[in-house]
This record gives C-alpha cells, sequence and structure tokens, in this order.
C-alpha cells in the first residue's frame, strides 16, 4: 500500500522534495514506518500495475480512499493523480465516489455516537 502512496505522491507533488511532501502526509495521521516506506520507495518506484497486481481487495479500498485524499490536497486533481486513482479503482473495480458516499455515511455515523 505504501509503494502505491509513492505513486501518488509522485503524480501529486512531481517538482517537490520529500520535505516539502512530508508535513502533508504527516497531516493524514500515516504510521511514521508507512511514511519511512513511502520516502524510500520516492527514489525508485515499481511499476503501479505489478505493485496493484500484488495489492489485496481490502487494502485497495483503504489506498484508494487515501490516494483520493491526497489527490485532494491542493483542491484540484491533476492528470497524473486521475491516471493513479483510474489504475486502482480499474483493477479492483471500485467506483470511487461510491466508496466516498460509503465513507461519509461511516463517519456521520461515529460521529453521532
Amino acid at each position: 500500500m505504501d509503494q502505491v502512496l509513492a505513486h501518488m505522491m509522485l503524480a501529486s507533488y512531481p517538482e517537490k522534495a520529500w520535505e516539502d511532501i512530508l508535513p502533508n502526509l504527516q497531516s493524514l495521521g500515516l504510521h511514521p514506518n508507512s511514511l519511512q516506506a513511502i520516502a524510500n520507495h520516492l527514489q525508485a518506484p515499481q511499476p503501479l500495475g505489478a505493485l496493484l497486481d500484488q495489492l489485496n481487495r481490502d487494502f485497495a479500498v483503504l489506498t484508494l480512499s487515501r490516494c483520493d485524499t491526497i489527490a485532494q490536497l491542493d483542491g484540484q486533481v491533476s492528470a497524473a493523480e486521475t491516471k493513479v486513482l483510474e489504475a486502482i479503482s480499474e483493477k479492483f473495480d471500485l467506483d470511487l465516489n461510491t466508496l466516498k458516499a460509503r465513507l461519509s455515511t461511516t463517519d456521520s455515523a461515529l460521529n453521532q455516537k
């Protein structure tokens, strides 16, 4: 999952250094081990298709959600970000809009408790 997130970071911040990207990732509450793995994979990412072949469907839902959150951080989704989101969606037959609706419903239910 972290390696896929590295692809999203490259798509989202193609011209930025890790030090500039890190605060955005930290704001998402990612575990320090995940942050380190992402940093390591930014230097020499494996092909996205190969990574998706290794990704478990249960993790694909979370990965797609996190990638979408990263893509939305600056208020606009670039073509490169869309490509990563579509690759995950297509590989696992996931609809991002349906996923967002489910997460929104779950978040609302949790906030009411």
